[in-house]
């Protein structure tokens, strides 16, 4: 039994390594797809590349491990049907329960740890990953002066060479350069015949090396506008002009700063409980401060009610007020509760225009200050509930690798085709019908209109009997692709209703000789 038990772990090993990889490799590729607008042309080195791609490559880890798994069980177990070794194992008395216990095994230390890799090594990677993708896409594209154009990458500066030689286009003829930093246009210029180009302070400024030119300056200090029409022009001739320019906005050295830290995304299962305690907290003072405020501001006590009989007043206008809360209250109903309440107040002492208008006035302010409360609120809702999921997005990870496991291994041993022909259709069917109905969940729970628990295990209980019922089937050879085991009882139906028809025809014709 213990070779038994290597020969199948290894017959797992090789296709689960080969399709991990392989889809990993394209889950990177779709990630290069959608930023590759933001890292073209940002004069990156190599490691940086690969440091990216190495922190990448972890956090899509939960996106590929189960469909790497559900891929290889199948395969696993369609090679060993389509080769008649699983016929073999069975007929030397061995069930597919036993021959998929070491892989049983597998699956559940596996678990136990891609649920310690999605709690720590997971948010460590997203962290890393978001920040230097944020300052990868910050970073202005790497200096490139072209020929005969224009560059404005430069803040400040607009310059335009002509023509560059030399084994790194060092020197450069007929240049031009407009210089914006004074704000005012282009109060400052200067052309040059030839020169040369280098970097200086480490890579931090560009020198610029001009011979033969002219420099062109405005002062603009004058502040009157007779004064502005006659202000002074210099012409400078020089032989001779270096000039320094700034890059410091196309340096790499801010580019592992880091910005974000408090992502729900980046927290294990301790900080998460931490931030959603503290924004409990919020949003529990917010709901208690909105009520302290709404029953300080919805007071009457600056308009005067009559006298007379105050007590009863005050107790019937508390009822009017509550009658007007009533939603099943008719327009005329709510009119007729507006006019008692109205006739509560002395009308000698403030006017009953009054009163309405500063009612009007009180409720535009306190529906104004309820937009922004549920605003708010909603959002911090939101956010407590997606830190919530991913609390159990960490758990439901390591159960969906088990459940792709027993859903794969009994459907391979079923369809009897290994390789990357079937194996591969059928598998990646199963996993969108997953990843639709998980992207589905998420949504729904962050909306509010499904609790945070089911949003994230809901899919993988969904899975969950079709994996019971399909190793169900397997252990008993049953022939569940078979288009006959379905269409058998039609066909039975539409026979027996074929026999019926000839009977009845069969009787008619007996009665119409007899009567004859």
């Amino acid at each position: 039994m213990k070779k038994l038990n290597s020969y199948i772990l290894k017959s797992y090993a090789s296709p689960f390594v080969a399709t991990f990889f392989l889809v990993l490799f394209f889950l990177i590729m779709q990630f290069f797809w959608l930023y590759v607008d933001d890292l073209i042309g940002k004069g990156l080195s190599f490691w940086v590349i690969i440091k990216l791609l190495y922190y990448i490559s972890f956090s899509l880890v939960p996106m590929a491990l189960p469909l790497a798994i559900l891929l290889s069980s199948i395969m696993t177990f369609g090679n060993l049907s389509e080769n008649y070794e699983l016929a073999a194992m069975k007929s030397a008395g061995v069930s597919l329960y036993r021959i998929m216990r070491p892989l049983i095994v597998l699956m559940m230390i596996m678990a136990v740890l891609t649920f310690y890799f999605s709690n720590y090594a997971v948010p460590y990677a997203n962290f890393k990953s978001k920040n230097l993708l944020y300052n990868i896409t910050k970073q202005k594209p790497s200096l490139n002066l072209k020929e005969g154009i224009f560059n404005t990458s430069i803040p400040g500066f607009s310059i335009r060479i002509k023509e560059k030689n030399g084994e790194d286009d060092q020197f450069i003829k007929d240049v031009i350069i407009y210089d914006h930093n004074s704000g005012k246009g282009n109060s400052k210029s200067i052309t040059a015949k030839k020169g040369e180009m280098d970097l200086a302070g480490g890579g931090k400024y560009l020198k610029l090396t001009l011979f033969d030119g002219y420099m062109f300056e405005e002062a603009s200090n004058m502040k009157k506008k007779k004064d502005k029409k006659r202000q002074p022009f210099t012409k400078t001739q020089f032989s001779k002009d270096i000039v320094y320019i700034d890059l410091s906005s196309f340096n790499m050295d801010n580019i592992n700063d880091e910005n974000f830290s408090n992502n729900y995304a980046m927290m294990n299962i301790n900080q998460l409980d931490v931030a959603i305690d503290s924004l409990q907290i919020k949003y529990n003072e917010t709901k208690t401060n909105y009520d302290k405020k709404v029953r300080s501001k919805l007071r009457f006590s600056a308009l005067e009610i009559d006298s007379t009989n105050e007590e009863i007043a005050k107790t019937n206008f508390a009822k009017n007020i509550k009658l007007l809360e009533i939603d099943t209250l008719t327009e005329d109903e709510k009119l007729l509760s507006t006019n008692i309440i109205l006739s509560h107040f002395n009308d000698n002492k403030r006017k009953k225009e009054d009163v309405i208008s500063a009612s009007i006035n009180q409720a535009r302010k306190m529906s104004d200050y309820l937009g922004e409360v549920k605003k708010t609120q909603n959002y911090r809702r939101e956010n407590i509930a997606k830190h919530i999921m991913e609390i159990h997005r960490k758990y439901a990870f390591s159960y969906v690798c088990i459940v792709m496991f027993f859903i794969g291994a009994p459907l391979g041993a079923i369809i009897r085709k290994g390789g990357l022909g079937m194996p591969v259709v059928v598998a990646i069917v199963i996993f969108i019908f997953y990843h639709v109905m998980s992207l589905s969940a998420e949504k729904l729970g962050r909306a509010g209109e499904l609790s945070p628990f089911w949003s994230r295990w809901g899919p993988a209980f969904i899975l969950t009997p079709f994996g019971l019922l399909l190793t169900r089937k397997a252990t008993t050879d049953s022939a569940i692709f078979n288009s006959e085991l379905y269409f058998k009882p039609l066909y039975k139906f539409l026979g027996l209703l074929k026999r019926k028809k000839e009977e009845k025809k069969k009787a008619k014709e007996n009665n119409e000789s007899n009567q004859q």
